[in-house]
């Protein structure tokens, strides 16, 4: 939040209740921040921001952004990003566009709209007629993907930052090399979970990104299932290995794997 605040003016919603304690770590970043318990996900902070601040303010602005807390970043600088998507000149655009699904559909954590959209009556319907859902699946489903195949239906061109084969939750090495700004948090948990943290750190800390702060996350968010899931997991995909040339590796890297998963030694 610190580094986009610089090319940014951020107003931050959360669909839950905050303390002001919490509410005053992120002050010297924001514009307004609020707390409200709407039970309308992401797009449901989105809409009651709009409503907040009401279109003819946000008008002053040449793009509008959503973005939520579902990520590291940046892992690589925001500028670089910008620069290269305006000479995308898309509409609208994120960092990743689904391509793997039926509806392919530009992927909400992070997603820019141009003026044209700001001003589009489409597109203020939209916003003004997200309603509370059972799951997020139907967010995905009815708002996500909707959106997209709305914008796109009349007219408007969408891009993706990195290379169009990859998604949010891909190897974060893949998105690394494609310079993404963003890790997903839950690409170390559960079904998204690749390789361990372990790696991904040391990766990070050569980028000089502050890795101490998703150790502490991941660590919050993390129990023991998950541990043991992750452990029989990436053995699976070590036994592969562990015949060929690499074995000597292989055998190291279990033990650490073993320490870090049940001691918890990020």
């Amino acid at each position: 939040m610190k580094k986009l605040s610089m090319l940014c003016e951020i107003h931050y919603m959360a669909d839950s209740e905050v303390s002001d304690k919490e509410i005053a770590k992120i002050q010297p970043y924001v514009k307004s921040a609020s707390a409200v318990k709407h039970n309308k996900y992401d797009f449901g902070s989105w809409q009651e921001l709009i409503n907040m601040l009401g279109w003819d303010y946000i008008e002053q602005f040449g793009q509008l952004i959503f973005a939520n807390d579902s990520c590291y970043a940046p892992v690589f600088p925001f500028e670089d990003m910008f620069i290269k998507m305006e000479h995308k000149n898309a509409d609208f655009w994120g960092v990743t566009v689904n391509n793997l699904v039926k509806l392919p559909h530009v992927q909400s954590y992070f997603i820019v709209f141009n003026k044209r959209i700001i001003k589009e009556a489409a597109f203020r319907h939209f916003m003004k007629n997200i309603k509370k859902e059972k799951s997020h699946t139907e967010i995905v489903n009815k708002y996500e993907i909707r959106l997209t195949r709305l914008l796109a239906g009349i007219g408007y061109s969408y891009a993706s930052y990195v290379d169009e084969n990859l998604v949010a939750t891909s190897f974060y090495l893949k998105l690394f090399l494609n310079k993404s700004p963003f890790i997903k948090t839950k690409a170390f948990l559960g079904d998204f979970f690749v390789i361990p943290p372990v790696f991904c750190f040391h990766v990070l800390q050569m980028l000089n990104y502050p890795v101490k702060y998703m150790k502490d996350n991941i660590k919050s968010n993390i129990n023991n299932n998950i541990r043991k899931k992750i452990y029989l997991k990436t053995l699976k995909k070590l036994i592969i290995f562990s015949m060929g040339p690499f074995a000597k590796y292989v055998i190291r890297f279990k033990k650490l794997l073993f320490k870090q998963i049940f001691h918890t030694e990020f």
